[in-house]
């Protein structure tokens, strides 16, 4: 018997007989199949868990990518549905008057996009991007702004209060909030 040899005895038995089965592993062999093992688990605890990135809904993205006109009639007819754009990248996007009200835009990109009249009372825009927009006149009434990127854009005639969307984390360097 080879030193590097385990024999491990099954309380199985042979179809037919009596006699218990012998296993025979390498020492090497069994640990890298409890490796093996542990890390499949692992792995799927992983993907199935809250290390998800969240993804925009598709179909709604297509829509967005329209135009405006088409997003606010589908609005119009949808009004139940809750509009799922979060994480997707709508930098320099031509969005001016359109309705985002009560979307989740969180971890969006909207990094020099025309969000002017826009109307984005209640939408969720925590952690997004909106570095260099255009959001003059758009409506953020109890929006989230945690720790939105509002450096460099025009917020003339939003009503957001500096201080406040500082205070929840939110970067403002030479953002415009007009006479504040």
């Amino acid at each position: 018997m080879n030193k590097h040899t385990r024999h491990l005895l099954a309380d199985q038995r042979i179809a037919g007989t009596n006699s218990p089965r012998r296993l025979s592993l390498k020492t090497g062999s069994l640990a890298v199949l409890v490796l093996v093992c542990l890390l499949s688990v692992l792995g799927v605890a992983w993907a199935t868990n809250s290390h998800r990135v969240h993804a925009a809904n598709a179909d709604q993205l297509a829509i967005v990518q329209q135009g405006v006109q088409v997003w606010n009639q589908w609005r119009q007819q949808n009004p139940t549905i809750t509009p799922d754009l979060s994480g997707a990248d709508l930098s320099e996007a031509k969005l001016s008057g359109i309705d985002l009200s009560n979307a989740n835009l969180s971890n969006t990109d909207l990094n020099n996009s025309d969000l002017s009249n826009a109307n984005l009372a209640g939408t969720n825009l925590n952690s997004s991007d909106l570095h260099g927009a255009n959001a003059r006149g758009a409506n953020f009434t109890n929006s989230d702004l945690t720790g939105a990127n509002l450096n460099n854009a025009d917020l003339r005639g939003t009503g957001i209060n500096k201080a406040d969307v500082e205070s929840k984390g939110a970067t403002t360097v030479n953002a415009d909030f007009g006479n504040q």
